[in-house]
């Protein structure tokens, strides 16, 4: 992709999946005035910000009027997509904010490949044994793209996908600004406890 230099001004910032952190913007405005900024920010073609948002936020910062940018020309679900795994890759998050983030991800990747939800891969997996559609190409089952797009393991995507899939909203709103919400172990209790008992989980 061609790298250009945009006007801040230009940008258009849509609602975030994480607020910034003030101390991260800190720590890349020291990095970019020293550095410069080594990774592009990412906009559609009409100047919504995709990815980079803690990179932007550091040049506004630092008094850049400008800032290198790549132009991606994305589907609303792919512009979610790409800030997911940006924040995969390079935020500091909690497990619980992982564990969303990973059954966000996964929302969204079967639905821009159906053909690649386990029961689709399955079937497509008899047939070729059977000698039908043998040459058919199909995107990747979730767990492994997603390893190989954020270096975790399948395991680890497994495991915190049933984190964010089975503790209720409501109770991960409460665990989220608690030490919990950085304890694999305390998560997955919770995670298999009864729905019922998921309720009445008291961080206390």
């Amino acid at each position: 992709m061609k790298t250009i230099e945009l006007p801040i001004s230009e940008i258009v910032i849509k609602d975030r999946k994480r607020k910034l952190d003030p101390e991260k913007v800190k720590e890349l405005s020291e990095s970019i005035a020293q550095l410069g900024m080594l990774h592009p920010i990412g906009v559609r073609p009409d100047k919504t910000l995709v990815f980079g948002y803690h990179r932007l936020a550091a040049a506004n910062q630092l008094g850049w009027k400008t800032v290198p940018a790549v132009i991606v020309d994305t589907s609303e679900l792919e512009t979610e997509l790409a800030e997911i795994d940006e924040n995969l890759i390079r935020a500091e998050l909690t497990i619980l904010e992982r564990a969303e983030h990973l059954a966000r991800r996964k929302e969204i990747y079967e639905t821009l490949h159906p053909e690649a939800k386990d029961k689709v891969l399955q079937a497509l997996s008899t047939n070729r044994k059977l000698g039908y559609n043998a040459g058919a190409t199909v995107a990747p089952a979730f767990t492994e793209d997603t390893a190989q797009k954020t270096g975790l393991t399948q395991r680890t995507i497994r495991r915190d996908i049933q984190i964010a899939t089975r503790i209720l909203p409501e109770v991960r709103d409460v665990l989220r600004n608690t030490e919990l919400a950085d304890s694999t172990r305390d998560l997955l209790r919770i995670a298999r406890l009864e729905p019922e008992l998921g309720h009445n989980v008291s961080t206390n």
